[in-house]
């Protein structure tokens, strides 16, 4: 994290879950800290974010959606939702 007179700049990589979702509990609390950690400085001035979140948040993030299983690491449901549960608190996803 590098702190600005105006903003906190956080860089991150998360953890993936691995596949067939072996490393998903992990991966979900490692959102849910993160999450906080984020919040937490948001309290007190703008935060930006950049990484490698390691998720696909919608199907148009993907080349081809239709061959992703449900439970493929990255672009799982409770992955998909933690991310989701992120933009959700203020944050932008410039990406799209």
């Amino acid at each position: 994290m590098l702190e600005y007179d105006e903003f906190y700049m956080v860089n991150v990589y998360v953890p993936n879950a691995k596949p067939k979702l072996a490393r998903i509990k992990e991966r979900l609390e490692f959102n849910k800290a993160f999450k906080e950690y984020l919040e937490k400085l948001k309290s007190k001035k703008m935060v930006l974010v950049v990484g490698d979140f390691n998720v696909a948040h919608n199907e148009i993030d993907l080349s081809n959606p239709k061959d992703k299983k449900p439970d493929t690491h990255g672009f799982s449901k409770p992955e998909r939702n933690a991310f989701t549960e992120l933009i959700d608190t203020g944050f932008v996803d410039t990406w799209r």
